[in-house]
């Protein structure tokens, strides 16, 4: 007789969750790299460079997202901005794993083949984030990481000073 919250995964189940994980956060990652390789690369380099202000502004954005969810959903006129940032979000959390693997192995292996590195970083973080307790974990902390460059790039074009128009 079994109970019903009884957990009956094998160790190849979780084996194979793992190797799954892996190989699918490999495959994105590759994308990433291939699609967006300036990102990574910035990525890579704002982590290696000031690392503070990216975790910083990670961190209260993940904080800020709900109360600006909900108050965007309060104000009637708001709810398209509370869909388009929801959507944002869920596309950052989709992600988020694959891109920081991708930006910490280019960061370590700054001189190697950027696709063996995000091949590397990808296998990494998947396999990371298939771990049974603590993966949960790694994703939210790729999430941070994540949403802390996304945050810290709009800073960025936001203050730059218009370059004057070439003659």
């Amino acid at each position: 007789d079994r109970t019903e919250n009884e957990d009956t995964s094998t160790l190849n189940d979780i084996v194979g969750g793992i190797v799954a994980a892996a190989l699918s956060t490999c495959f994105i990652a590759l994308l990433l790299e291939l699609v967006f390789p300036r990102a990574t690369a910035s990525a890579a380099g704002m982590l290696h460079q000031r690392p503070t202000p990216l975790w910083v502004s990670g961190l209260l954005g993940t904080i800020a997202v709900v109360p600006a969810v909900l108050l965007l959903i309060i104000s009637i006129a708001g709810l398209s901005l509370a869909g388009a940032l929801l959507c944002g979000v869920i596309g950052i959390a989709l992600v988020s794993s694959a891109f920081a693997g991708c930006a910490i192995a280019r960061m370590i292996g700054h001189n190697q083949n950027r696709y063996a590195m995000a091949a590397v970083g990808g296998v990494a973080a998947g396999a990371l984030t298939g771990l049974p307790l603590i993966g949960d974990f790694i994703s939210g902390v790729a999430f941070v990481f994540m949403l802390g460059y996304v945050i810290q790039i709009i800073w960025r074009n936001a203050h730059l000073k218009p370059q004057q128009a070439s003659n």
